[in-house]
C-alpha cells in the first residue's frame, strides 16, 4: 500500500483497471463494516466531543425515503421512513422533534435574539450545527483554544476538488439543459452557474381563466410538487432501463453526492450529484418524456378524468368540486374548510408523493399509457377522503419499487459517450483520479492504521469502471469522518499524556476567558494580508465559522450596520438576486435597515447571491457591483455555490471600488464544501477590510468578527476538525485560494481543474 501513496495519477488509474468487480464489492463492504464498528466504538468513548459527534457517522442530515433503495449502503437512506423528508432546519427533523414544544434550549445554542425580535427558528438560522447540538445534550462544553496555537491555513492551500466538483456539476447540468432547449411545455435551464437543472412549468397556463382573480400560486406550487414526483418515476424507470442503479430521490437542500430533486415554488430543482455522465443521459430522456406527457395532458383536459366526485360530498366546497369541468380545475378547487385546494391537500405528505413516484415508475416500466400524468393524478386523488365532518385526509398506500442492483458495469455506464458528453467523461475521470490521490494523502497522515488501510483500499475503487460509484464515494466520505474522529482522539490523548492544558473548556454562556486571546469555537484561523497596496489601501481578511449559512448573512448585515453606520437610523440596503429567505430574515431579526427598491445607487449596503437559484424561469442580468451600487460601503455576497474564481472576481472588484470598505463572503458549508456528505452544517463568513494601513484594516476585521462572536455561539470541536479534513482534501475554499491562489501542475494541465 505504500506504493499507492507515492503513485502518480496515471499509475493510480492502471491499478484501478486491475481491480475486479467482485473486489470493488468486497472493498466497499469491508470499509462500510469498519465505519459501522467505528461508530459503535466512538459512541462509547470517554471524550464527549468524540462520542457526541459520532451521531452523524453513516447518516446524513437530509434523509431520503428507503421505499426504492433496497439493498443500498448509501448513508442518505433513512432507516425509518418517518425520518425521511425533513431538513435539519425543521423541528420535524428526527434529531430535533423532541424539542418541538420548547425550542429555546436548541435555538439559544446559536444566538441571542435581538431585543423583542420573534421569528421561526428556521427562518433566521437559529437551528444549531448538529455536532454542537449533540455535544450540548451530553453536557459537553465548547473548546477554547489559544489563537496563537490555532493551526494556520497553509500558504499552499487550494480548493481544487471544491472547484472541480462545482465545475463538473454545472457542466453536467448545462449539458442536460441544452438537450431540452426545444421543449414545448417545460422550461429547462441553468442560471448563474448554479449547479442544478431548473425545471419550470406553470399549470395555471392550462386553466384558461378558471377562478379568475384568485391567487392560485399555492396550488400551482403543489402541482409542481406532484409533477416532480411523477418525474421521479420517469427518470428512475429510464435509469433502470439503462442498467443504472442509483435512484434519484426527493431530498431537501442541494449539493448532495447522489441525484435528488426538491420543489422550489414555481419550479423543481434537479441536483445531478457527482455521478457519471450516463445519469445525465437518463435525465435528458426523462425530461423529454415529461414534456411530451404534459402536452398529452393538456390536450386530454376535455376528456372524462374518471375521478369519483361523490367522495368529496362531505367537503364544504362540494358544490364547486361537482361543477369543475376537468381534472386540473378539480385540482385547483378548494376542498378543505380552511381553504386548501385538492392539489395542495393531496400532495402534503411525503408518503403521498412517494406513491405518485411509485405509480409513475410502474407506468414507465410497463405498457405505455395514453395520458400518464392524468392517470397518475387521478390515482393520487383516489387516495383523498372527506369525512362527514369535512375533515380531509390523504391515505396513500405504502409504496415500493426496486432499482436493479448493478453486479456488472451497465452497458450505458461504460459505453463511449457521445461527442457532446466526451469532455464531461474526461472531467469525471480526472475528478475521481484527483479524489483518489487526495484520499491516499489523507490516509498517510492518519492516526489509526486500520482506518488508513481502508481509505487506501477504497481509493482504488474510485473509477468509472465501478458500477456502484455512488456507494464508493459515499463510503469514502464516511471514512473521512472516521479519520477526523480518530484524529480528535489522538489529539486528546497527546494533550493528556503531555499535561498540556492550553486548550480550556467553557460553557456556552460562561465566556470567562479573554476573547482577544482565545477562540471560543469560531474557527478564526485564516488571517490573510494582501501585501499589495491597492489604491492607497491595505486589505486584511479573516473568517469566522457560524452555525449555518443564514447566520453568516445575518451576522454580516448586523455588523456592517453597527460598525459603518453607528448612531444612525435605518440604513438603506439593496438586494440583487438574494437567497429567497434573506430579506424576510433580516426583517424578522430587527436589523435596522430599510430596503431601497427604486434607487440602488443610494444604497449603503448591498446583498447579492453570485449563483442565485432562479425559480420563475426568467434569467436575470446584472452590472458590476461598483457600477450598480456606487455608494455601497459594505458588500455582502452569498458564495454558497461560487467557485474560487468567481469569489476572486468579486474580491478584485472590491479592491477597485471607491466607496466599498467591507467585503463579506457568506456561505453555507452544508451544500458544496464536503463532497456531498451532508453531515456537518455550518456557515462561513469571510471578511475583508480596506483601510489606510495594515494595522487599521486588521483592527476593522477584528471588530467585525468580534461583533459576530458577541452574539453568535461557537461550534463544537468536531465541526472545525472535520472542516480541516475536508480542507486537506481540497474540498473547502480558503482565503488563500480566493485571494492568492496556488495552482499545481495538475490544475493547470487537466480539465476540469484549469483556470478557464
Amino acid at each position: 500500500m505504500r506504493a499507492l501513496e507515492r503513485s502518480t495519477s496515471s499509475e493510480l488509474q492502471k491499478q484501478f483497471n486491475n481491480v475486479s468487480l467482485e473486489g470493488y464489492k468486497q472493498t466497499l463492504t469491508a470499509a462500510h463494516d469498519h465505519v459501522v464498528k467505528s461508530k459503535e466504538a466512538f459512541q462509547q468513548d470517554d471524550n464527549l466531543h468524540v462520542s457526541s459527534a459520532a451521531t452523524m457517522l453513516d447518516r446524513t442530515l437530509c434523509l431520503a425515503s428507503n421505499f426504492n433503495q433496497a439493498g443500498s449502503l448509501l448513508s442518505s437512506v433513512a432507516e425509518e421512513n418517518n425520518h425521511a423528508g425533513h431538513y435539519i432546519r425543521s423541528f420535524d427533523h428526527d434529531l430535533l422533534i423532541s424539542n418541538k414544544s420548547d425550542q429555546r434550549p436548541v435555538t439559544n445554542l446559536v444566538a441571542r435574539p435581538k431585543g423583542d425580535a420573534k421569528a421561526l427558528a428556521a427562518n433566521v438560522g437559529r437551528i444549531p450545527n448538529v455536532p454542537t447540538l449533540e455535544l450540548s445534550r451530553v453536557k459537553g462544553r465548547l473548546t477554547a483554544e489559544p489563537l496563537q496555537r490555532r493551526p494556520k491555513a497553509s500558504s499552499a492551500a487550494n480548493a481544487e476538488l471544491y472547484d472541480a466538483s462545482l465545475a463538473y456539476r454545472t457542466a453536467l447540468s448545462d449539458h442536460v439543459a441544452k438537450q431540452l432547449d426545444g421543449a414545448k411545455r417545460i422550461k429547462v435551464d441553468v442560471y448563474n452557474a448554479y449547479p442544478a437543472v431548473m425545471v419550470h412549468f406553470d399549470a395555471r397556463s392550462l386553466l384558461q381563466g378558471f377562478r379568475s382573480g384568485a391567487d392560485l400560486s399555492t396550488p400551482a406550487a403543489s402541482f409542481n410538487e406532484f409533477l416532480m414526483s411523477h418525474y421521479l418515476g420517469i427518470v428512475n424507470a429510464e435509469a433502470a432501463k439503462m442498467g443504472l442503479d442509483t435512484a434519484t430521490v426527493e431530498r431537501s437542500s442541494f449539493g448532495h453526492l447522489t441525484p435528488s430533486v426538491a420543489a422550489t415554488g414555481e419550479s423543481f430543482r434537479i441536483n445531478l450529484g457527482m455521478m457519471p455522465p450516463a445519469y445525465a443521459e437518463a435525465h435528458i430522456k426523462a425530461l423529454a418524456l415529461l414534456d411530451q406527457e404534459l402536452d398529452s395532458f393538456a390536450t386530454s383536459l376535455t376528456q372524462n378524468h374518471g375521478v369519483d366526485r361523490n367522495k368529496f360530498a362531505g367537503s364544504v366546497h362540494s358544490g364547486d368540486l361537482q361543477r369543475d369541468q376537468n381534472i386540473l380545475q378539480l385540482a385547483f378547487t378548494k376542498v378543505e374548510s380552511q381553504g386548501k385546494t385538492l392539489m395542495t391537500s393531496a400532495t402534503r405528505t411525503l408518503k403521498a408523493r412517494n406513491a405518485v413516484d411509485a405509480a409513475s415508475f410502474r407506468q414507465h416500466t410497463g405498457p405505455a399509457a395514453a395520458n400518464p400524468i392524468g392517470a397518475t393524478l387521478s390515482t393520487l386523488f383516489s387516495y383523498v377522503t372527506v369525512a362527514e365532518d369535512g375533515k380531509v385526509s390523504t391515505r396513500a398506500p405504502e409504496a415500493t419499487y426496486t432499482m436493479p442492483r448493478a453486479d456488472a458495469p451497465a452497458a450505458a455506464a461504460t459505453a463511449a459517450p457521445g461527442d457532446a458528453a466526451q469532455p464531461l467523461a474526461a472531467s469525471y475521470r480526472n475528478y475521481l483520479d484527483k479524489f483518489s490521490s487526495q484520499l491516499a494523502t489523507v490516509a498517510q497522515a492518519g492516526t489509526n492504521p486500520t482506518t488508513s488501510k481502508h481509505i487506501r483500499a477504497l481509493a482504488q475503487t474510485l473509477t468509472s469502471k465501478n458500477p456502484d460509484i455512488a456507494t464508493a464515494l459515499d463510503v469514502a466520505n464516511q471514512l473521512l469522518m472516521v479519520h477526523t474522529l480518530d484524529t480528535m482522539k489522538a489529539k486528546a490523548a497527546a494533550v493528556k499524556d503531555n499535561g498540556d492544558n492550553s486548550a480550556s473548556h467553557v460553557d456556552g454562556d460562561a465566556m470567562d476567558v479573554d476573547k482577544a486571546e482565545y477562540d471560543l469555537g469560531h474557527g478564526s484561523d485564516s488571517e490573510i494580508e494582501d501585501d499589495a497596496s491597492i489604491e492607497g489601501h491595505a486589505i486584511r481578511g479573516n473568517k469566522i465559522i457560524t452555525h449555518n449559512g443564514m447566520r453568516s448573512l445575518l451576522g454580516a448585515t448586523d455588523s456592517a450596520r453597527a460598525l459603518l453606520f453607528a448612531g444612525r437610523g435605518d440604513v438603506q440596503i439593496a438586494y440583487e438576486h438574494p437567497y429567497y429567505e434573506t430579506q424576510n430574515a433580516i426583517k424578522k431579526t430587527r436589523i435596522r435597515v430599510e430596503e431601497n427598491k427604486d434607487k440602488n445607487s443610494e444604497a449603503k449596503i448591498v446583498i447579492k447571491d453570485i449563483n442565485a437559484c432562479i425559480t420563475d424561469g426568467e434569467a436575470k442580468t446584472s452590472a458590476p457591483l461598483a457600477e450598480a451600487f456606487p455608494d455601497a460601503r459594505a458588500w455582502i455576497i452569498d458564495t454558497t455555490s461560487a467557485t474560487t474564481d468567481q469569489m476572486r472576481s468579486i474580491y478584485q472588484q472590491f479592491t477597485k471600488a471607491d466607496n466599498a470598505e467591507l467585503l463579506y463572503l457568506a456561505s453555507s458549508g452544508l451544500k458544496n464544501e464536503q463532497a456531498g456528505a451532508d453531515q456537518n452544517n455550518y456557515g462561513t463568513l469571510r471578511v475583508f477590510a480596506k483601510a489606510g494601513d495594515g494595522e487599521a484594516s486588521k483592527q476593522r476585521v477584528g471588530e467585525v468578527l468580534g461583533a459576530i462572536a458577541g452574539t453568535d455561539r461557537g461550534l463544537a470541536q468536531f465541526s472545525h476538525e472535520h472542516r480541516r479534513t475536508m480542507k486537506a482534501m481540497g474540498l473547502v475554499p480558503t482565503n488563500q485560494s480566493i485571494v492568492m491562489p496556488v495552482r499545481s501542475d495538475v490544475v493547470m494541465a487537466e480539465a476540469p481543474f484549469g483556470t478557464s
